[in-house]
């Protein structure tokens, strides 16, 4: 039996100690009223004898003494039968007030105790037998005394089985309450894992929708800006502002970047990867952005660890925590990441640990939620640990931190092992388009600015272009002629942009697909495509980006963008 239970079990026995110590006393009194109103003054006074043994019985039942008191409530009974036998004549049932006694002591005291006091019963049993006149008054079958040891024998058994029913009825009580209770417990950290998914959802979808938006105003901005330097003299100051206006344009393209990393809303080809060697290349670079101040010490198991993954991704992730690091420790300090295969798994687990100040539990709660920072107003973007979170998440892994106040900060990031062989390259769906001249380009965004742009870069550069605002109106133009490129964006009004491809790939085979978007909510419907050699461009992209992809040159694949954002 547990403490709790044991616990339990005295405050019962001690509440029913004090009960019957009451109903007692009550009883007692009673019988002394009677008895001086009948004067009887014997019994009277033996009565007013009893009054303050129970009642001092009660007292010490009510302090704590339930052990004391149950003995002494059970005694008392057996020696009241015991003496008054002996003195009066044993009118055979007075066995009756032993089974008082042994019933007193099953509600009172515990199974080794109701025992003893059964045994004593039965001893005062054989006294009242062998020692008492018997009352000729009396006559039963078994004889003057049978019934009546034969009924205190029975219901001492009976009380020794209430007893431990008694208490098997309470441990099963608590076993269930415990049940119960950590029903409740997971039940409660299920609604609160929940609530925390049903807010990083929300959080996910307002920052795909913002990073949508604002990606389709970058885009135009930076084509613009492109354009108009395009066309200034290369001695005009205007230049110099131009280069500053498309840093600024670049600076918020990765701010859109870190929010679609956090809604998982990002295009990623992602391919078999192993973990050691990204996390070895990564090192050099880290030391380097973490200051002098800092000393990095990476360990790296024997064990291989491929995983699904971008190595874009992976780096991304260890240099924003390493910033968040070296931020925390102010720039001095030892910045720990370890590489490990954890037995029994299939996931290869990096922990990265720093010795900086910290975080509070309330901190540590809202680490991950986005534009959250402690850091002053215009320090932090508050984007930095929700990237890590949201490509750690989009990778199937989980993510975990362990701190507090004054003994830094862990990062225990579980991603799973593939076991995938590694993919072929994918086939392109069309060899490199003819010279622009002769290049039919069908352009298809629902953004009139943006398409209006996209048309004059592509005029500009020699193509034939064609532009409309949706799926519909490019298919049902009969007097289109055999197009060579498509540049669509995914999202358009009616039918969506990879519906459009693929209808223009059934009726040209040798097309090649440009899909572009600023933001993609389910990014696995672009993988067929991919994988038959689509070029996604996310936007922003300069009108460079897409010149190139249009002739059918190689893009540069985004490098990880690192955020000076801690909480």
């Amino acid at each position: 039996m547990s403490s709790q239970i044991r616990q339990a079990e005295h405050r019962r026995r001690q509440r029913a100690a004090v009960g019957v110590g009451l109903v007692l006393l009550a009883s007692v009194t009673i019988f002394l009223i009677w008895s001086v109103t009948r004067a009887e003054w014997p019994l009277a006074g033996m009565l007013a004898l009893l009054v303050p043994v129970v009642g001092g019985l009660t007292m010490a039942a009510r302090r704590g003494s339930h052990r004391f008191a149950g003995y002494g409530f059970s005694l008392l009974a057996i020696g009241a039968v015991v003496g008054g036998a002996t003195l009066r004549g044993n009118p055979g049932y007075a066995s009756f007030y032993m089974v008082v006694g042994v019933v007193l002591a099953a509600v009172t005291l515990e199974v080794r105790d109701v025992v003893v006091v059964a045994a004593l019963g039965l001893l005062g049993e054989a006294v009242v037998a062998s020692f008492a006149p018997a009352d000729t008054r009396l006559d039963t079958l078994g004889g003057v005394y049978a019934e009546g040891t034969l009924l205190y024998v029975l219901t001492a058994l009976m009380a020794v089985a209430m007893t431990v029913s008694l208490n098997q009825l309470l441990a099963d009580l608590f076993r269930r309450d415990a049940e119960a209770h950590a029903a409740d417990e997971r039940a409660a950290r299920l609604a609160e894992q929940l609530e925390h998914s049903q807010r990083m959802e929300a959080l996910g979808r307002l920052a795909g929708g913002v990073a949508h938006d604002f990606n389709n105003l970058l885009t135009v901005m930076q084509s613009c800006a492109s354009l108009v330097e395009s066309e200034l003299p290369a001695s005009s100051p205007a230049r110099t502002d131009s280069k500053d206006l498309q840093e600024a344009i670049s600076r918020a393209s990765e701010l859109t970047k870190q929010l679609l990393a956090f809604s998982r809303r990002d295009v990623v080809k992602s391919s078999i990867v192993e973990v050691r060697e990204v996390t070895s290349a990564v090192a050099v670079l880290l030391q380097r952005l973490l200051g002098s101040g800092v000393s990095l010490r990476v360990t790296l198991c024997d064990d291989p660890c491929p995983v699904l993954a971008s190595p874009a991704q992976l780096e991304q992730v260890l240099m924003n925590l390493a910033v968040n690091a070296r931020d925390a420790m102010s720039g001095k300090g030892e910045l720990t990441i370890t590489l490990e295969r954890p037995a029994g798994t299939r996931e290869c687990r990096l922990m990265v640990r720093d010795t900086g100040v910290g975080m509070t539990d309330d901190v540590r709660a809202r680490a991950f939620e986005p534009f959250f920072t402690t850091k002053p107003a215009g320090k932090g973007t508050g984007l930095g640990l929700a990237t890590v979170y949201g490509i750690t998440t989009r990778l199937g892994g989980r993510i975990a931190v362990d701190s507090a106040p004054g003994k830094g900060t862990t990062f225990l990031i579980d991603l799973p092992l593939s076991e995938q062989p590694t993919a072929a390259q994918p086939h392109p769906l069309a060899p490199q388009v003819r010279t622009p001249g002769d290049t039919v380009v069908v352009l298809v965004d629902d953004e009139v600015s943006l398409r209006h742009t996209f048309t004059r870069v592509l005029d500009q550069a020699g193509y034939q272009t064609r532009s409309f605002g949706s799926a519909d109106e490019a298919l049902a133009d009969r007097e289109l002629p055999a197009p060579d490129v498509l540049v669509t964006d995914v999202h358009l009004a009616g039918q969506s942009g990879i519906t459009l491809a693929e209808a223009l790939l059934s009726r040209h085979p040798g097309l090649r697909v440009i899909i572009i978007s600023g933001f993609t909510a389910e990014p696995a419907t672009l993988t067929p495509l991919l994988e038959r050699g689509a070029v996604f461009l996310a936007k922003p992209f300069a009108p460079a980006a897409l010149l190139a992809a249009v002739r059918g040159d190689s893009v540069d694949a985004d490098r990880p963008a690192t955020s000076d954002t801690r909480p």
